[in-house]
């Protein structure tokens, strides 16, 4: 991918998961790929390498898409030799990969098997007030959320009000989401 900013990102994400993976017999991670399988492609081979060279632990992947086109995009081949998208091919060819047609929201977080979750919630949009809590799905787990969103938007008509109105005295897009997320998180204490 041509965004450097993304890519930095991806890369810091991908190592943050294997700090959290090290260690525990098993591990759920609730991701948003797009059209870029990077993050899930690097979760499993971090996976397979553990279970060939390192500690073993079991996996299970909740992945979503609302958007039909990348969905079915990433499900279909173009012909029996060459998938569309070859990367998506690899990773839902496992069975601990689940991959769901609907927008990200509490069930889909919820179906993790594990306690220990590591969810990079990679909003590309603007941000929702559905899309901030989900941290509310991380009571009693051990978790690792990341959320990302464009903090760069120039009409502020297609934020959501709440998100608006708390955020109406600070200037800093990305600060107005650390304060909400630490305000939402307060509420779970």
């Amino acid at each position: 991918m041509k965004n450097e900013v993304k890519n930095a990102i991806r890369h810091l994400v991908t190592k943050a998961y294997e700090a959290f993976a090290s260690n525990k017999s098993e591990v759920s991670v609730v991701s948003l790929p797009g059209r870029v399988w990077e993050f899930e492609t690097n979760v499993i081979n971090h996976k397979d390498y553990s279970d060939n060279f390192g500690n073993p632990y079991k996996l299970d992947m909740q992945l979503a898409e609302c958007d039909n086109n990348i969905y079915n995009g990433n499900l279909r081949p173009l012909s029996t030799l060459f998938p569309h998208n070859k990367v998506s091919v690899y990773a839902l060819s496992r069975d601990f990969v689940k991959y769901y047609n609907q927008f990200l929201n509490y069930s889909i977080v919820n179906k993790a098997k594990s306690n220990n979750v590591f969810a990079w919630f990679d909003f590309c949009g603007n941000p929702t007030t559905q899309s901030i809590e989900l941290i509310n799905t991380s009571i009693g787990k051990n978790v690792t959320y990341i959320f990302t969103f464009n903090t760069h938007w120039r009409c502020d008509t297609n934020v959501d009000r709440d998100i608006l109105d708390f955020a109406k005295s600070i200037n800093n897009k990305a600060l107005q989401f650390t304060l909400l997320l630490k305000k939402s998180l307060s509420t779970l204490v």
